[in-house]
């Protein structure tokens, strides 16, 4: 009866693995299975997606995943690393949850992604500084029937979990239908705005909503400071009464900063931003790629500039992190296993922030195609860098390791210079 997570960004060859371990543990009370979670069916046994915007996927064997069906786990003992993950992503407590509705996804191959960015429309009211892909931005928004047979294909090839993303998603008048179709198909999802219409969401976008997993909105700086980084004048007094307005609804709000040099002085303010709507801010790093690297804006080191925000409940980014060991994991390193983009006119990006390597249309691509690309991209990519490429994690017969990322200082560091 096992449980592990399926992938860690953690790069084994920098920080150790944790075996996980035998200590078996004693239940004393029944737990109780989370009835929103998608659970996805396969040869090596079952992945779970919790319902919760931050939590793992796990991969669990074929015995836990029976109990898991049952509902409630009646059971004497269990693993204590096992019941660890299941607990902590929100997938069993010993209180009961509301009642749910079964979520199942069948696939015949393993090592399928689990998540999808999904540009609902091309077309955007900003254009943001660090903006990964600034150039796919041609104002384009492809016909509802479209992005249903996409959201229903990427289904089939495994996805459980879809950002809605864009562009910006909250210009499209049928953002609800959307929203309502990857739920009727069993699905969970979010959605990425910049927060300018959240005081014009109607009653039937904030249901759906409220279903899902919870808004994303970006956050760069407070007030004037915000507004230049996403070239938008009046967006943040905008997206600050819009976001009283969802919060007042239900809606799970999230924020999400992308820190720089140019914005790194405002992470306390931010922080107070989250603390005041009870959430958490995401820290992650400029990517040296899309408008940020026509601007040649740089990014700074969040581990060496914000450590004291380590263990802050307003914060969230596993670059603060010091440690040194990773729980075991099915995939390690870049996240190119763990989940793909599709652009507004059905594009496959095996990697989220390098547009340079477009695919085929999602719509081309079964199981087996989809997963012998996304191996043949990792090991592309392993290949370029002179230790990854003679790696252990790379040389044995199966890749479980994407190295690291590709717009990382390590990767691109080495690969220049040849080390």
């Amino acid at each position: 009866m096992n449980a592990r997570l399926l992938h860690h960004l953690g790069v084994p060859c920098i920080v150790k693995i944790r075996k996980i371990e035998e200590r078996i543990i004693n239940l004393t009370e029944p737990l109780y299975v989370n009835p929103d979670c998608v659970v996805r069916t396969e040869p090596n046994g079952v992945v779970i997606t919790p319902p919760s915007l931050y939590s793992a996927f796990i991969q669990v064997d074929s015995e836990l995943a029976t109990e898991l069906k049952k509902g409630t786990l009646r059971i004497n003992t269990m693993p204590e690393d096992t019941y660890s993950i299941l607990e902590a992503n929100n997938v069993i407590s010993t209180k009961q949850y509301s009642p749910g509705r079964e979520r199942i996804v069948k696939v015949e191959i393993s090592g399928l992604p689990t998540q999808a960015l999904l540009d609902v429309t091309s077309a955007c009211n900003c254009r943001c500084l660090t903006c990964y892909h600034i150039q796919d931005l041609d104002g384009y928004t492809p016909p509802l029937s479209d992005v249903l047979q996409r959201i229903m294909k990427l289904r089939t090839l495994g996805i459980t979990l879809f950002e809605v993303t864009g562009g910006e998603p909250l210009l499209r008048e049928d953002l609800a239908e959307i929203l309502g179709y990857i739920d009727d198909i069993g699905c969970l999802y979010y959605v990425v705005t910049n927060g300018e219409f959240l005081a014009d969401i109607n009653n039937r976008l904030s249901s759906k909503l409220q279903t899902g997993l919870g808004l994303a909105i970006s956050l760069d700086g407070v007030g004037e400071l915000h507004n230049s980084i996403r070239q938008r004048p009046g967006l943040y007094e905008k997206m600050m009464k819009g976001m009283i307005r969802v919060a007042d609804n239900g809606i799970k709000l999230y924020l999400i900063a992308t820190i720089h040099s140019g914005n790194i002085s405002a992470v306390p303010e931010m922080i107070e931003v989250a603390a005041r709507f009870k959430t958490t801010l995401h820290l992650r790093p400029v990517i040296n790629t899309g408008n940020a690297a026509r601007k040649n804006i740089s990014a700074s080191d969040l581990s060496r500039y914000l450590p004291m925000y380590i263990g802050n409940p307003n914060v969230r980014n596993g670059f603060l992190s010091t440690r040194n060991e990773i729980p075991e994991a099915i995939w390690y390193g870049c996240g190119i296993r763990k989940r793909i983009s599709i652009n507004a006119n059905g594009r496959l990006y095996p990697c989220v922030m390098d547009r340079s390597s477009r695919c085929d249309s999602i719509l081309s691509y079964n199981q087996e195609t989809l997963v012998e690309m996304l191996e043949n991209e990792t090991k592309k990519k392993l290949d370029r860098h002179p230790k990854c490429r003679d790696c252990e994690y790379h040389m044995s017969d199966k890749i479980i390791c994407g190295g690291f990322c590709r717009f990382s200082r390590r990767y691109q560091g080495e690969v220049r210079d040849g080390r």
